[in-house]
């Protein structure tokens, strides 16, 4: 099992998918000074729907999933949330870990210690 570092891109929101959904708005505005840019990435956050924000912060979850599976290590493809996660229109605030990766999980513990 590798350990990943405090404050991993591997698991932070920002960089798992924050960032690439205000980035998808802001390519659309095209700008060549720095000011400007500072100004259209500051909207385009405005812009995004909150639909959009509130499976940025499951998709950490699913990432947890991956590493726990491949025993540590993040030699994964990044999971998608999927729409059976979105029912009736409402995001959950967390998403049930498979069981069998679960166990999983905790047996990679216990042989660790």
């Amino acid at each position: 099992m590798e350990f990943q570092p405090a404050k991993s891109p591997d698991m932070n929101v920002l960089d798992l998918s924050v960032f690439n959904a205000i980035q998808s708005v802001q390519y659309r505005q095209p700008t060549h000074e720095v000011d400007a840019l500072i100004g259209v990435v500051m909207a385009s956050f405005e812009l995004l729907p909150s639909r959009t924000l509130d499976k940025c912060f499951l998709t950490p979850q699913k990432v947890m999933e991956c590493i726990i599976k491949h025993a540590g290590d993040n030699d994964f493809r990044l999971p998608r949330v999927s729409k059976h996660y979105i029912k009736n229109g409402l995001i959950p605030s967390s998403i049930v870990c498979d069981p069998e990766v679960y166990a999983n999980g905790v047996a990679t513990l216990k042989q660790m210690q």
